[in-house]
């Protein structure tokens, strides 16, 4: 119930937002939950769109803004999610590990007009990297990222660390902490795929408090089909 715990901590900080989350089979462990913050924070009008990517683009040589990215015009009821789920999951995963979330964001701020909403919410897979991190100086609206399967901050792969501090958005991991102090790239140790544990100091920490209403769903990492 980690993803659904972070929504409802922090269902007052985020208002009219675009949700983009991964929806590649690594991912899919996750439905209950997602079908749970839709039926949960629906009305609170906190979320205004909603769109999931799979990194089904047909060229994957360079970046492909808008493929493999499934959405929904406003943000959709139960049935609506349910049908852009099955879309999206029978569309493809790209064949590789890392997947198109720079492009889907590039993507919405693309197609959804500026004004329609705040922030985007970017609800990643932290074991699967982003493509094309040249994107990031392209993203102009905030981005915060939820990165599923990392239990610290500093286990947040640097690229979308990159993505926040460039943004100004505000990290969360599944353990129930965040971090919305700006970290600069300097504090990312090598290899590029975490912080070092030193800079987490440096970090505003916070516990999410578990909300104890929503279902119990199985977050298993699966392999790509």
């Amino acid at each position: 119930e980690e993803l659904y715990a972070v929504f409802d901590q922090h269902a007052d900080d985020w208002e009219e937002a675009i949700v983009l989350m991964d929806w590649t089979g690594s991912m899919w462990g996750f439905k209950d939950q997602v079908e749970n913050i839709l039926l949960d924070f629906e009305q609170e009008r906190m979320m205004k769109y909603f769109m999931l990517f799979n990194d089904s683009g047909n060229n994957r040589h360079a970046p492909d803004i808008g493929g493999g990215v499934f959405a929904t015009d406003t943000f959709p009821k139960q049935a609506d999610l349910k049908a852009v789920m099955d879309a999206s999951a029978g569309a493809g995963n790209g064949g590789d590990i890392a997947e198109n979330d720079f492009e889907a964001i590039l993507h919405a701020i693309n197609t959804i007009p500026g004004h329609e909403y705040r922030d985007i919410i970017l609800i990643a897979d932290n074991n699967a990297p982003p493509k094309y991190p040249e994107l990031i100086s392209r993203i102009k609206r905030k981005v915060h990222i939820i990165a599923c399967r990392s239990n610290e901050i500093s286990e947040i792969h640097t690229d979308y660390i990159k993505l926040a501090e460039a943004t100004g958005g505000c990290l969360y991991s599944m353990s129930g902490k965040s971090s919305c102090e700006r970290v600069t790239t300097s504090t990312i140790s090598a290899p590029a795929t975490k912080v070092s544990s030193s800079t987490t100091s440096s970090y505003s920490i916070r516990s999410t408090s578990r909300s104890t209403s929503s279902s119990t769903s199985t977050t298993t990492s699966k392999s790509k089909p």
